[in-house]
């Protein structure tokens, strides 16, 4: 084999490995199973706090541009001081996008929470907030 044909058979097999170990998209397939996201402690001794669902079509969401919501949002009070946040992603193949904290959180009476979508896919959470 060529040393040209060997590198480039190489890079494939090394961009294969890592798009289907970081839930990336390779080719037309998307690879993992979800991207669900739960940070903080589960106990029966917290309340809810707040429940959403970020549901958004493909194209609703183009070119894979982050989607930013506050809880419990604007204007409203917060209910409590948060300890658990979950978001299920409801896009079980990969493709549902990814959720970030950019601020608040656990410990915090408020959470700004970022959806990245993946280029050319829809995002489908549901969220819960559970607190004190």
């Amino acid at each position: 084999m060529k040393p040209d044909t060997l590198l480039a058979a190489s890079m494939v097999l090394i961009l294969q490995a890592h798009s289907s170990h970081t839930g990336f998209i390779f080719g037309s397939r998307c690879h993992g199973k979800n991207h669900n996201f739960v940070v903080g402690n589960n106990t029966s001794q917290y309340k809810l706090l707040f429940m959403d669902r970020v549901n958004f079509k493909s194209t609703q969401v183009s070119g894979g541009n982050p989607i930013v919501k506050n809880y419990p949002g604007e204007g409203k009070l917060p209910t409590g001081i948060i300890k658990l946040i979950e978001v299920q992603d409801l896009i079980n193949n990969g493709c549902g996008g990814t959720v970030t904290i950019l601020g608040g959180g656990v410990d915090y009476s408020h959470v700004i929470l970022n959806y990245a979508p993946i280029r050319g896919y829809g995002i489908n959470f549901v969220v819960n907030i559970y607190g004190t």
